[in-house]
């Protein structure tokens, strides 16, 4: 039986933290400094923005999980590298899922507008790797201020974001010693693999990313 077969959209009765989950399923994390891990990746749904490109499925019909079903399903997996990603993984209780199950190692992707639950994550529970993905909202200057000095990577999607957003990543990676990723806008035309090639080249501090699960046609 599927995992999404066990739950229904209905809210659960008892007043633990509940999560809406997209998906969960195994398989190697093909991006960023942890490329070629394997892991559990739980998918939330759910996102406070509308990124054009944005390639996750948002089901309206999404389970809805309680804090301690989301825990059994971690824990019968066996997997110890943990991917929380969606949507928008800090929208969700995910700080109360790494307390619940401290011994697993989690990772996040994030747009980094939950500056505060980002703080808590690294400040307070530490176990917890961060990416971030910075997009082009309206107040990033101020939102982003403080958050460059806490994550763990940056991954830009390249032409997503303006030069001056990319100029002070690319500042952020050089003063903090983050690595930064540049990744293609994949698109119904495709992904821009040569554009990204020709800044990667001129840009030595930056890497190229991608994703190399559609390639392998894969989760």
């Amino acid at each position: 039986m599927d995992w999404k077969d066990k739950y229904k959209k209905d809210e659960p009765k008892s007043e633990e933290s509940t999560f809406l989950v997209d998906d969960i399923f195994e398989s190697i994390q093909f991006e960023g400094s942890r490329c070629g891990t394997y892991s559990l990746f739980i998918r939330f749904f759910g996102c406070n923005l509308k990124c054009p490109f944005c390639d996750t499925p948002q089901d309206s019909q999404s389970p809805v999980l309680p804090l301690s079903e989301l825990v059994k399903v971690i824990e019968g997996r066996k997997q110890k590298n943990i991917i929380l990603t969606g949507g928008e993984p800090t929208l969700q209780p995910i700080d109360e899922l790494i307390l619940a199950a401290p011994e697993f190692n989690y990772a996040i992707e994030t747009n980094g507008t939950q500056t505060e639950k980002i703080f808590y994550l690294k400040e307070e529970i530490k176990n917890v790797w961060v990416t971030f993905s910075p997009k082009q909202i309206n107040d990033w200057q101020k939102r982003y201020l403080d958050i460059w000095n806490l994550v763990d990577e940056i991954k830009i999607i390249y032409g997503s974001v303006s030069n001056e957003l990319l100029k002070i990543a690319m500042s952020a990676s050089e003063t903090y010693e983050t690595p930064i990723y540049i990744q293609p806008m994949y698109t119904e035309q495709g992904a821009q693999w040569e554009e990204v090639y020709k800044f990667v080249a001129a840009n030595p501090s930056c890497k190229f990313s991608y994703q190399t699960q559609k390639v392998l046609g894969i989760k």
